[in-house]
């Protein structure tokens, strides 16, 4: 990175990220009028184009007016920069800061994906979304989630407690997408006897995925948006070797 930001003269500097549709765009303008546009779709690429520089005030440029060339690019520099630019543009997804039970959760949700074991992936699925609301709810409700005996919520007393909530922390769309993706788990995580030898499939996985990703999403992006990770040093001076210790 170092020897191509060295080569960088001074310039105009737009990205954009498209998370839902997987596609990013960085536009590079230089001090003698050159555009550069790297992107991992043509057509991202050729719209953005359009929408900043093409019939647009103060001066109305068409596409005549200007010299275009495009092709893929595979060298390592201009990976080198768009992997730069892009993890920029990843450092604005207030994802990133997730605490690492409920990422890593995901993960191996994802894993169990790909190697095609659909009923792991459903159970870890669910098991996201439970530490979620277990963390939301003493986010927002200033509570652990438990009962009045001190036993801890299931996940359906989580998602009815936010139900009950006015005004709502949590829209009552997601919390619908939150029941879907419990009623799902259930089957292989909570309450396997429930239905003996269900088979799941590809789609009911990436379901029970792809909503909880919609979930955690939302919830971080919309809702809890002041989520981050830090350290503090207890200091004790009767045992000197104490150790950082990492809070969420």
């Amino acid at each position: 990175m170092a020897q191509v930001m060295k080569r960088l003269q001074p310039h105009l500097l737009i990205r954009r990220l498209d998370r839902d549709e997987d596609r990013f765009i960085s536009v590079h303008v230089s001090v003698k009028g050159n555009i550069a546009i790297l992107s991992n779709d043509a057509d991202y690429a050729r719209a953005g184009f359009q929408g900043i520089f093409l019939e647009c005030p103060p001066s109305f440029h068409g596409p005549d007016e200007f010299e275009i060339t495009e092709d893929w690019k595979s060298d390592n520099e201009t990976k080198g920069l768009f992997a730069g630019m892009l993890a920029g543009a990843q450092g604005w997804d207030p994802t990133h800061n997730i605490p690492d039970n409920i990422r890593q959760s995901l993960e191996e949700a994802k894993a169990s994906l790909e190697i095609a074991n659909y009923r792991s992936c459903v159970a870890m699925s669910r098991r996201t979304l439970e530490a979620v609301l277990k963390f939301g709810y003493e986010r927002l409700l200033k509570r652990e989630p438990v009962d009045k005996k001190g036993h801890g919520l299931m996940l359906n007393d989580m998602i009815q407690e936010f139900r009950k909530q006015k005004p709502a922390l949590i829209p009552d769309h997601l919390l619908h997408v939150a029941d879907s993706i419990r009623v799902i788990g259930n089957v292989p995580g909570a309450h396997a006897a429930d239905i003996a030898n269900y088979h799941f499939s590809r789609s009911d996985a990436e379901f029970a995925l792809y909503a909880t990703t919609h979930f955690l999403d939302r919830y971080f992006s919309k809702i809890d948006k002041e989520v981050t990770q830090y350290y503090t040093l207890a200091i004790d001076l009767s045992d000197p070797t104490e150790k950082p210790e990492k809070r969420s």
